[in-house]
């Protein structure tokens, strides 16, 4: 027998405050990132190689990290659900969680490509922009939750 769901049960929405607070720690790891390229390469051409791999990668890794979010959002929609709305959230879910593996196909072409055809600057902006991976995950999460505690204070 299915379970009945409260429909005032709490749904994991990300807020619009928590995207917008992703992509300005992209957007400020992105800025981080073109600096290590400008300054740690000593000839301009390598400098271009760098920021355009690291460009590459962090747009692939920001892709990634919100498919991997959204996937996990609905997921944990889909298990309150029930009938129709399940379905349709299912389908949902699917097709971010298709996105994310698209984003893996395209870091291994990535990858092979920038070690197929190595240039001076190819490393620094591959270690720059798969740092995306790291930098944003430990900052954002770091961030909320700092808000999380800070809202347990409050109430």
């Amino acid at each position: 027998m299915e379970k009945e769901v409260d429909p005032n049960a709490a749904r994991f929405v990300p807020s619009r405050n928590l995207l917008l607070g992703f992509f300005s720690i992209s957007l400020f790891w992105l800025g981080i990132g073109t600096g290590i390229c400008w300054l740690f390469t000593p000839v301009p051409d390598a400098a271009r190689v760098a920021f355009r791999w690291m460009l590459l990668f962090w747009s692939v890794s920001v892709l990634d990290l919100l498919a991997l979010g959204k996937t996990i959002a609905f997921v944990m929609n889909v298990i309150q659900m029930k009938g129709e709305k399940r379905a349709a959230a299912v389908i949902r879910t699917l097709s971010w969680g298709m996105l994310k593996l698209a984003c893996i196909g395209v870091f291994i072409v990535l990858l092979i490509n920038v070690s197929a055809n190595p240039l001076p600057g190819s490393n620094l902006g591959l270690l720059t922009g798969l740092g995306t991976m790291v930098f944003v995950p430990l900052i954002g999460g770091l961030l909320w939750s700092q808000r999380i505690l800070q809202h347990g204070r409050e109430s």
